[in-house]
């Protein structure tokens, strides 16, 4: 930990740092639940929210020093806020480390979490990552390997893939708890579901609840239309940082190839009680046959939770 005169008075931050896939986001909302679940008063800041300004700065190459001065930022607001601590979880940059300057009210600690270059390929596009960014991401873990900056490295190389779902399934849990206790009385939750097993992940974390899942689908012409549409811009909703935006169309032409492979995938394995064709659809007439093949959410029971 960086420490100097004053430290005493600073609210500690832990910066969680390394490659795409490594798993910053994942243990950095397990520390952040850990301590509240304690009843510590903790903030949790997703760094990649906070560099999304295009065109990238000439002067910042990867926008790392406007994160962290957005960072910055948010923590002062956690600690006047009552926050005793905060987790940052981010990618920094390999050459030049963490901007400390930035946080002139943190002791700052910064764990760079590392695996191996087979299982970061393996949870990179198990995950989504496209495969043709797959030598950037080994190439940045080989410069952070190489790095000296970190107060500390955690192998995560052990920790199995599976464990990111059971992650994401305890967080839904603590969710759905806090939505219940404000009154709600259903839960609509968007992701992706890839097999039984991870089904089964989401069902065990909520015993209580009774659990919809709906499985959305559109054949290889329509996704390769709706990518192609995304890139270009347009779309139903303009998702903010919305990695498909101006891409070459190359590129989303093989991205639309990968979706229909993998909607394919989840056809063979019939996964969800409940299928839903999108294609030739809009928006509002979709969401009215969920509506429709599910009972939900006017008939669906105290406790619902859908996951499309």
């Amino acid at each position: 930990m960086r420490r100097s005169p004053g430290d005493d008075d600073r609210i500690p931050v832990l910066w969680l740092c390394g490659p795409p896939g490594v798993g910053k986001t994942a243990v950095g909302w397990e520390i952040f639940t850990q301590l509240t679940r304690a009843g510590i008063p903790a903030g949790y800041v997703d760094l990649d929210q906070l560099g999304m300004c295009y065109p990238e700065p000439a002067r910042d190459p990867g926008r790392h020093r406007m994160k962290a001065q957005n960072a910055g930022a948010v923590v002062t607001t956690f600690r006047a806020a009552g926050s005793r601590c905060v987790i940052v979880s981010g990618v920094a940059d390999p050459a030049r480390g963490v901007p400390a300057d930035q946080f002139p009210q943190a002791a700052l600690t910064v764990a760079r979490l590392r695996a191996d270059r087979d299982v970061l390929v393996q949870r990179f596009t198990g995950r989504g990552g496209q495969a043709d960014l797959v030598p950037d991401v080994l190439g940045e873990s080989g410069a952070l390997d190489a790095s000296d900056f970190a107060d500390v490295c955690v192998d995560t190389s052990a920790r199995p893939v599976a464990e990111a779902a059971r992650v994401k399934a305890r967080n839904l849990a603590a969710l759905w708890r806090t939505y219940l206790a404000a009154g709600a009385e259903c839960l609509t939750v968007v992701g992706p579901v890839e097999d039984e097993t991870a089904v089964t992940t989401y069902t065990d974390a909520l015993p209580s609840a009774t659990v919809v899942l709906c499985r959305l689908h559109a054949g290889r012409d329509q996704l390769t239309r709706r990518i192609l549409l995304r890139g270009r811009g347009g779309g139903s909703w303009p998702q903010p940082g919305d990695p498909l935006l101006g891409r070459p169309t190359a590129d989303l032409l093989q991205i639309a190839g990968r979706a229909a492979a993998g909607a394919d995938a989840l056809e063979r394995a019939a996964v969800g009680a409940v299928r839903v064709d999108t294609d030739g659809r809009t928006v509002g007439e979709v969401a009215d046959v969920i509506a429709a093949q599910t009972g939900w959410p006017g008939s669906g029971p105290p406790g619902s939770t859908l996951l499309p």
